[in-house]
């Protein structure tokens, strides 16, 4: 078996490496590598846990090929900010705009009209967000990970 045969590489130069029958970019698992982790905490570090031979696969891809990763990475890194600029710079929609207002006005506390949150179902799903934002911003981590170790 050859080593590239455990990855689907879409362009050339590649801009996109997928562990083979999965939705993980190889820069996931570099990522997890570049902290340390070894193969067989990184295959069992993601929702849907990869098989140990794979994670292997990409490690041992990696470091037979450090600058095209690298390369394919930094491209990827490029586009995402590429992306980021031009999705906030767009103006938001009125739906967005909306949404903001109401979780800003449930966090403050209303006030509102009669109906304007229509379903209570909604309602409890802002409260609920508006909830898990207020916790977010008191917290003192950050994905999990105390801030000072950030």
């Amino acid at each position: 078996m050859v080593l590239e045969d455990c990855f689907d590489i879409e362009g050339d130069p590649p801009q996109s490496i997928r562990l083979r029958g999965t939705r993980i970019d190889l820069d996931d698992v570099i990522e997890l590598y570049r902290l340390d982790l070894s193969p067989t905490q990184i295959a069992g570090s993601f929702a849907s846990p990869i098989a140990i031979e794979q994670a292997y696969a990409a490690v041992t891809y990696y470091l037979l090929n450090p600058v095209a990763v690298d390369d394919c990475l930094q491209r990827r890194g490029l586009e995402a900010d590429r992306l980021r600029r031009d999705h906030e710079a767009r103006p938001p929609t009125t739906v967005g705009t909306r949404l903001r207002d109401l979780k800003q006005r449930l966090m403050d506390g209303g006030p509102f009209s009669d109906g304007e949150l229509g379903s209570d179902s909604f309602r409890r799903l802002l409260e609920r967000e508006a909830k898990d934002i207020a916790d977010l911003n008191e917290s003192e981590t950050v994905c999990g990970v105390p801030e000072r170790a950030v």
